[in-house]
């Protein structure tokens, strides 16, 4: 339920008795945690809002939250259609620099209907 009101979990502190820690310790290539020096590479969450928004083709799109790269660290936008797409996809990921920019004709790429 808390995915819907669009919360996450940033950081989970667990002592050393739970199992949850017993399995992470366990299969540490399962879990492969962010040292520093890669949490120094998450640049700070874009200023994106969820919602709903226009792409400039005309389509609506429901951004349902913001996510990190684990390979590259960037910020990107799941966000799906709000329409039927056949059998398209209905569910995309888009980097968030790409979901914000603007086109060569200055049009923003997504426009920001509401919240």
């Amino acid at each position: 339920g808390e995915f819907k009101k669009r919360l996450f979990i940033d950081t989970v502190v667990c002592d050393e008795t739970s199992p949850w820690t017993k399995d992470f310790r366990s299969r540490p290539g399962k879990y492969p945690e962010l040292d520093a020096d890669q949490r120094s590479k998450i640049l700070p969450m874009p200023p994106l809002k969820t919602g709903t928004y226009r792409h400039y083709k005309g389509g609506e799109y429901e951004v349902l939250t913001l996510a990190v790269n684990e390979a590259t660290h960037e910020w990107c936008v799941v966000y799906r259609a709000l329409y039927d797409t056949g059998k398209s996809p209905s569910v995309w990921v888009r980097t968030a620099a790409d979901f914000m920019a603007r086109l060569d004709d200055g049009k923003q790429r997504f426009t920001h209907l509401h919240s």
